[in-house]
């Protein structure tokens, strides 16, 4: 269906805006304050025009760090926002394409990482005394770490803070790439003096995100018991968990090559109950033929089981993209242009005739049909079925189908996906800014 390109004015806006409000929001919970900026928390004063237009620049297209006034600030504040908001918030994209959103969100977050640990240094400098052991702790690492002080929070961030799944595998590719590059970007030293970069393969994860289970309690049978049992759901939890973590803390590309097949051998031993049960949604839709073979084709992606660890822990907390706004339906444009890669681009009647002249083959012909009838199943069970209630709402005493609009039903997944979250979803882009 195509990328959209996002500029990083709207990139940047919307992190901020979905970020900083969550942040916000978790620290004046946990301890009883009232901030309404993160600058409130750091104690700085309000720029004037011309340092805000250079602050402004910077959060949007590098990294911004303000200088803080320890002695103004609320070391437990400082503290809780570090270890118990920023360290823990969950960022996701359910429709990552090339990262955009991701690279965005990940300056936002260094930024904040690294007021916390500018003001901890300045702190053990100024007193020492003060500093909690967790404090101490955490600055010991960073000294400890080889590299900057800003190559170790952006590998923080990006370990720890940023997920995206995408259809497209050579999208996911590209987004794994760009998040690696923009760590290189920041190696001063020579690369054998720097940590090794980030084993990322799953955060950045390939897969449908419309299509499959989201519940970390799967969902109850005719008996109102759960079709897996509370060891068997702790057990595929510590089981692919512990392989995942092991390939991102890995030191050594063997290592990290051992544990990514491991781990990707664990959840695949685990789809197979997980895809029975996504057969049991489409049938419970009125597609009782189906079969798993045919579910696999569309790339399910179970997310208790690509992310055990989130999962485990309730969920995500903030989502921000730009999903797709197009229709579900069978375009020629996305099929035909497996067999003549210019035929997006041709007048219409020229492509009558290219679709004429290639379904006058039998194996092209067949193919369309099963494309068509394909496509007419995953819409018929996101109005039918009870995976998407919000698409088919009742007015009147009539339930009112609507059209499959992708950004619909990607707004609806990702209140499943929230462990409480905040959400960022940009504007349809126009038709003419297609990324090529």
């Amino acid at each position: 269906m195509g990328a959209y390109y996002t500029p990083e004015e709207i990139t940047g806006f919307m992190a901020r805006q979905t970020i900083h409000p969550y942040l916000l929001d978790q620290l004046n919970k946990a301890e009883g304050t009232s901030y309404e900026s993160i600058d409130d928390v750091f104690s700085l004063s309000e720029p004037n025009a011309g340092e805000r237009v250079e602050q402004q620049a910077l959060a949007d297209g590098g990294v911004l760090a303000h200088k803080v006034n320890a002695g103004a600030i609320e070391q437990t504040h400082v503290e809780t926002l570090y270890f118990d908001v920023l360290k823990d918030v969950r960022v996701l994209d359910p429709a990552v394409g090339s990262g955009a959103f991701l690279l965005a969100a990940q300056e936002v977050l260094l930024d904040v990482y690294l007021q916390c640990i500018e003001y901890f240094v300045e702190k053990e400098e100024t007193e020492p005394w003060e500093l909690t052991s967790r404090i101490k702790d955490e600055i010991d690492t960073i000294r400890d770490a080889n590299g900057t002080v800003t190559l170790y929070a952006k590998r923080e961030v990006i370990l720890n803070n940023l997920y995206g799944v995408d259809i497209d595998e050579g999208a996911v590719e590209i987004c794994k790439l760009r998040l690696w590059l923009s760590m290189v970007a920041d190696i001063e030293d020579e690369p054998s003096e720097v940590e090794p970069l980030p084993n990322i393969d799953f955060n950045i994860r390939q897969g449908n995100s419309l299509i499959g289970q989201v519940d970390a309690v799967i969902e109850s049978n005719d008996d109102g018991d759960s079709e897996l049992d509370a060891w068997e759901r702790k057990a595929r939890f510590e089981d692919v968990k512990e392989a995942i973590q092991n390939h991102k803390s890995a030191e050594s590309s063997a290592e990290a090559r051992k544990w990514r097949k491991e781990a990707e051998a664990r959840i695949d031993e685990h789809r197979e109950k997980f895809d029975d049960i996504l057969r049991g949604e489409f049938q419970d839709a009125g597609f009782d033929n189906i079969t798993v073979d045919e579910l696999r084709d569309w790339s399910p992606f179970h997310w208790p089981l690509e992310f055990a660890g989130v999962f485990e822990e309730g969920g995500f907390d903030v989502f921000i993209g730009n999903p797709p706004w197009d229709m579900l339906y069978a375009n020629r444009d996305d099929f035909f242009i497996r067999y003549d890669e210019k035929f997006r681009i041709y007048p219409s009647e020229e492509k009558d005739d290219v679709m004429d002249e290639l379904l006058s083959d039998p194996d092209i012909a067949g193919e369309w049909e099963a494309y068509q009838d394909s496509m007419d199943t995953r819409a018929d069970f996101f109005t039918k079925g009870d995976t998407y209630r919000l698409q088919s709402p009742v007015v009147g005493g009539r339930t009112m189908p609507t059209k499959n609009e992708l950004s619909a039903l990607f707004l609806e997944r990702v209140f499943r996906l929230s462990r409480d979250g905040r959400e960022g979803e940009s504007a349809p882009p126009r038709n003419d800014i297609r990324e090529g």
